[in-house]
């Protein structure tokens, strides 16, 4: 049965559960809340599960992907703004479950064009704490530092 708005689901590839809390956008995914975490996850991912009632509020928990096996900064370099930002989006969710606060996203330094749509995309998303360009040491214009929020 597909998941629907309202249903608790085990988000199988990270062994995780929450409650769908948003409808399917057009790539066929939704957002779903765990523990304090919004994370946007592709609904053929998700199985809906039944969560036993009780006298008390049930509390649902997330599984976090262990830190060892996440790396902290994706490199975009070569990829079209479209595909880059779909990359980063994904990025995203994946740097929450692991625990990460802040992230480098690689864009190079090229045109310009594709740090510009990147920063634009960074901006408006309601994960994104604050963004800063790379010091001299840490990629220079090239990168983008972001940091997360926890809430």
């Amino acid at each position: 049965e597909r998941p629907t708005l309202g249903d608790t689901v085990l988000w199988e590839r990270y062994g995780s559960t929450g409650v769908v809390v948003s409808e399917e956008d057009k790539k066929g995914r939704v957002y779903v809340q765990t523990e304090g975490l919004k994370v946007r996850a592709p609904l053929e991912e998700l199985k809906k599960i039944k969560v036993k009632k009780s006298g008390t509020a049930s509390s649902l928990n997330i599984r976090m992907a262990p830190r060892e096996r996440f790396n902290w900064e994706i490199d975009l370099r070569g990829l079209r703004a479209e595909e880059a930002i779909e990359k980063v989006d994904e990025f995203l969710d994946q740097a929450l479950l692991a625990g990460f606060a802040e992230v480098r996203v690689i864009h190079g330094k090229g045109t310009g064009r594709l740090k510009t749509s990147i920063n634009d995309f960074l901006k408006k998303n309601d994960r994104v704490l604050q963004t800063r360009l790379g010091n001299w040491n840490e990629g220079d214009w090239g990168v983008t530092v972001v940091e997360l929020r926890k809430d």
